[in-house]
């Protein structure tokens, strides 16, 4: 009836379910009696789940019908859920940056502040770099102007 590596796995299952009853028969037979209450109390609430005027039949295929709809998306709601993870956390461990701070002013704007200067000072570096290359400048310009220039001369303007 099952393969090998089937009834090897089941050897083993029924070993270590031995094992881990071995010596609680009186344990497991109380808890046996003390679940009697519970399954007494158990029979008018499963009757009563039985009845087609529960719904509960229709319940279950609603259920599966929504799982089935979002099946196709699930992993990419789990990435979602995932990456909000991670900004989250992040976000957390720079919330004292955030909050305010010396002489009223956030971190935000103590933020905005030095990318400003950080912006400066690109602006600087960028600035010499464009005053050191007249010629490629100019180079760039002509090719821009003559790509124009062709344009509308395609488009039969002049």
């Amino acid at each position: 009836m099952f393969d090998e590596k089937t009834r090897t796995a089941n050897q083993v299952n029924l070993n270590n379910f031995g094992d881990g009853l071995a010596g609680r028969g009186l344990a497991l037979n109380n808890t046996i009696a003390n679940l009697r209450p519970l399954v007494t109390n158990a029979v008018p609430v499963l009757h009563n789940l039985a009845s087609p005027a529960t719904g509960l039949r229709e319940f279950f295929k609603a259920l599966d019908a929504v799982a089935s709809q979002a099946a196709p998306v699930a992993d990419t709601q789990a990435a979602f859920f995932s990456e909000q993870d991670t900004f989250f956390a992040a976000f957390a461990s720079a919330a004292r940056s955030l909050e305010t701070g010396h002489r009223g002013r956030t971190g935000i704007t103590r933020t905005g502040d030095s990318l400003a200067a950080l912006r400066g000072g690109v602006r600087r570096k960028e600035h010499r770099v464009h005053a050191s290359a007249p010629a490629e400048r100019q180079v760039a310009r002509d090719g821009r102007a003559a790509a124009r220039s062709r344009d509308h001369r395609r488009c039969g303007q002049t």
